[in-house]
């Protein structure tokens, strides 16, 4: 189902449509177990002398304080910056954690559980741009590596013209900047784009504020319209599902 929020919208008239990635082309499947056996792989490998759940227990509430930080600030440290001076910065060896940080964070990734692409992800991606709008992505991740090689594992990486993360960038969402910078890389004024998101806290208030012409949200457990109220937390369209986005960007687009 589409709930149109602002009435005026024309979404014929728009060339480029930028996606958020995980929660909305993707999600995490907890584990079983918490992430234990997951996190006691980190332990081991890093040679922690910690029991297996205290140690999965003490990366739960480190990573918890880096990502609150690092949205209160809308800065991503560097992939070495976040191993040592967040996650691991009592590990027995410290190089071992420079020389692996990229790998350790893709697993302190999966400590939360797998990350899975929703099966109809792909087939818009390619839908849209047969039907000729051009297509990218905005992101928050802390990993330089993980984000592309799930978007190429679901052969959707060449779809994209415009691939932007904040491990690159040092900008995380909600700051406007890594918006302005995704239309600037995609040759596009941010008035004739949408963005499509589904945490109103990171993917309406940045787009809103860098002046997107229109923000979709994909109903999902992060959209709360009692709590995110406001002109920069309230969306201009609700989709149910991903699939309802195949009625928003009409068949024919002709492109500039």
């Amino acid at each position: 189902m589409i709930k149109m929020i602002r009435k005026d919208i024309n979404l014929s008239k728009i060339d480029f449509i930028f996606f958020d990635k995980g929660g909305t082309l993707s999600y995490q499947v907890p584990h079983v177990d918490d992430g234990i056996r997951a996190a006691d792989r980190i332990r081991r490998f890093l040679g922690y002398a910690l029991d297996p759940i205290e140690f999965r227990q003490i990366l739960k509430i480190r990573n918890k304080k880096y990502k609150e930080w690092s949205l209160s600030s809308s800065y991503e440290e560097t992939v070495e910056n976040i191993c040592v001076k967040w996650l691991f910065f009592d590990a027995p060896d410290k190089q071992l954690v420079m020389d692996n940080a990229d790998r350790l964070l893709i697993m302190a990734s999966y400590v939360k559980g797998p990350r899975i692409m929703y099966p109809e992800s792909a087939l818009l991606i390619k839908e849209l741009r047969v039907r000729g709008y051009h297509l990218g992505l905005v992101s928050n991740t802390v990993s330089l590596s993980m984000v592309p090689q799930e978007l190429q594992d679901a052969d959707i990486y060449n779809d994209l013209d415009v691939i932007v993360m904040s491990s690159e960038e040092r900008v995380r969402k909600p700051d406007p900047e890594i918006f302005l910078l995704a239309c600037k890389r995609a040759g596009v004024s941010p008035k004739n784009c949408v963005y499509i998101g589904d945490a109103p806290n990171r993917d309406v208030e940045g787009p809103r504020l860098a002046g997107f012409y229109a923000v979709v949200i994909v109903k999902g457990e992060k959209y709360s319209p009692e709590r995110d109220i406001g002109p920069l937390r309230v969306p201009d369209i609700v989709v149910d599902s991903l699939t309802d986005i195949y009625n928003l960007f009409p068949v024919g687009k002709v492109t500039a």
